[in-house]
C-alpha cells in the first residue's frame, strides 16, 4: 500500500456539532460555494484504538502536542463477525496536517473473544517494518468506536468532506471482552475537510460557508472520555 494518496501529509479540518441533524449538516454541504457532489456509497467504519499502558496517545492530543502517533485497526460493514480486510493504520499528525501509513491485515472473528494474541495474528505484527512493530508492541486496545460516513467530492476535485455520525464507543480489554453490556452512543456529528496545501488558498471560502466553528475533535479522545471519564 506505499503507493496509497494518503501517505502524503494533508490538511484537515473539522467541524462537530449536537444541535444540528446529519440531514441540516448535508445540506449545508450540497449548497456549499465548492459544488460538492457524493461520491461512494454512505458505509459503516469500525476502529480498534490502542495506547500505552499510561495513555501517550491520549495525553499527547489532549496536551496539544505538536507530532502525534495514534495506532488502531480499521475495518468496513459489521462490527461483529468475520472480519475480512482488516487495515492497520498509523495515523500520523504534525498540527492540522495528518497521513496514515497502512497495512493490510488477516481475517479475523471479532466477538468476545477477541484477544491481543488474536490481534497480533491478524495484524502480522513481524511483517511490519522495524520502526513500527517497535511502536506497536507495547500497545494494548483501549477503545472501539463506530460510525456512519459519508463522502463528498468538491467540483475542482481538490477538497473532499466526509460526514460522520451514529457514533458508538464500547471499552476493549486484551484479555475477558463482552461488547454487548457497555456500548456507549453520542449524538455528535463530525464534518471534516480534507486539502492538499496546494488548495489551501481556496478553503477558507468553502469552510467559511459551514454554520458551526471549526474545532478541534478526535473521535479518539471524545471516546476514552464518554467510556472512562
Amino acid at each position: 500500500m506505499k503507493n496509497d494518496p494518503e501517505m502524503l501529509f494533508r490538511y484537515e479540518r473539522k467541524f462537530v456539532t449536537t444541535l444540528l441533524t446529519f440531514q441540516q449538516m448535508e445540506r449545508q454541504v450540497l449548497i456549499n460555494p465548492g459544488l460538492f457532489s457524493e461520491i461512494y456509497s454512505p458505509r459503516h467504519i469500525n476502529n480498534i484504538y490502542f495506547d500505552s499502558h499510561n495513555l501517550r496517545s491520549y495525553f499527547g492530543n489532549v496536551d496539544g502536542s505538536m507530532i502525534r502517533v495514534k495506532a488502531r485497526i480499521r475495518w468496513y460493514g459489521d462490527l461483529f463477525g468475520r472480519v475480512e480486510s482488516p487495515v492497520l493504520e498509523f495515523k500520523i499528525k504534525c498540527g492540522i496536517m495528518g497521513k496514515k501509513e497502512s497495512f493490510k491485515g488477516s481475517s479475523f472473528i471479532f466477538d468476545d473473544s477477541i484477544d491481543l494474541y488474536k490481534i497480533h495474528d491478524a495484524v502480522g505484527l513481524d511483517q511490519l517494518p522495524d520502526s513500527l512493530r517497535e511502536i506497536f508492541t507495547p500497545l494494548k486496545p483501549v477503545m472501539v468506536n463506530r460510525y456512519r460516513r459519508k463522502y463528498f467530492l468538491s467540483a475542482d476535485k481538490q477538497c473532499r468532506i466526509t460526514i460522520d455520525h451514529q457514533q458508538s464507543f464500547r471499552k476493549i480489554h486484551s484479555h475477558s471482552n463482552s461488547f454487548f453490556a457497555n456500548a456507549i452512543q453520542s449524538g455528535r456529528i463530525v464534518l471534516e475537510v480534507k486539502y492538499n496545501y496546494s488548495h489551501s488558498e481556496q478553503i477558507d471560502q468553502i469552510t467559511g460557508c459551514f454554520p458551526i466553528r471549526m474545532m478541534k475533535n478526535s473521535k479518539y479522545v471524545a471516546g476514552m472520555d464518554y467510556l472512562y471519564g
